[in-house]
């Protein structure tokens, strides 16, 4: 099963933030010069550009090993998790909390990646 994620947290917020940065950039522009223009389109066309790609390129995977894979923003490699291994797991309406090696993992998941990675997670602690 495919779908996407987000950060959740203070991390997700920041790099939210710089990307609306972008957004803002194009917009006082566009107040500024009071038409459109090429700093205003170019600076447009690289808001849409890094948004989509920060939605589209943070996607997950579950398969049928136990295995949920995260698909990082600037990484080639991507982060495997085994689902028997998560330890510490919350889930909050929309989002997991879990420690894995150590590391601690905070994300927004799509729905239905959401349902299926809480059922995987509940029959194996069951």
């Amino acid at each position: 099963m495919k779908g996407f994620y987000q950060p959740a947290g203070v991390v997700g917020l920041v790099g939210w933030a710089w990307i609306l940065m972008i957004a803002l950039f194009s917009l006082i522009m566009q107040l500024e010069v009071t038409h459109f223009n090429v700093w205003t389109g170019g600076s447009l066309i690289v808001f849409l550009v890094v948004a989509g790609f920060a939605i589209f390129r943070r996607r997950v995977e579950i398969d049928d090993a136990g295995f949920a894979h995260f698909t990082q923003l600037f990484s080639p490699q991507r982060l495997s998790v085994r689902i028997t291994g998560l330890h510490q797991v919350q889930f909050t309406k929309n989002a997991i909390l879990f420690q894995y090696n150590g590391d601690h993992y905070y994300f927004k998941l799509s729905k239905a990646i959401y349902a299926e990675l809480k059922q995987r997670i509940e029959d194996t602690n069951a």
